[in-house]
């Protein structure tokens, strides 16, 4: 696990659980863990749905790095046409933004960016398919 920072928190109550959890020999963190799982587990319906969500995150996090690597050579090497990333690699180039799309649906529930290449393009953000579970968690 690594450190997170979080602004805006109460002194006084920081003081109060450091105190409680010293207590019952616990650290901070594993105080906070616990009672973030247990508002999750109240806004939510579908923790596995929820679940789903993250392994999203983590793909499209993973699909994003491979992007910037090859962001130089596939605008230069593919003008114009459409770069499809999922599951960590390149799927390919499409002279089409059809083609590109259906190339990126196969990945059936995977996350995955459609980017088309051009000047414009590289100024512009990169769409990313497959967070239509997001809405779902909290429905």
């Amino acid at each position: 696990m690594g450190t997170i920072a979080v602004k805006n928190v109460d002194e006084r109550l920081f003081r109060r659980v450091k105190a409680l959890a010293s207590l019952e020999g616990k650290t901070v963190g594993e105080e906070v863990n616990a009672a973030l799982a247990m508002w999750v587990s109240q806004h939510t319906g579908n923790p596995e749905l929820l679940e789903r969500w993250e392994e999203l995150e983590e793909q499209a996090a993973v699909n994003n790095r491979v992007f910037e690597k090859m962001r130089s050579k596939l605008y230069a090497d593919h003008p114009g046409e459409f770069a499809v990333i999922s599951s960590g690699s390149l799927k390919g180039t499409f002279k089409s933004a059809k083609e590109a799309y259906h190339e990126a649906a196969k990945a059936r529930g995977a996350q995955g960016i459609v980017v088309h290449l051009t000047d414009e393009g590289m100024k512009q953000r990169v769409v990313e398919l497959g967070w239509s579970a997001l809405g779902e968690a909290f429905s």
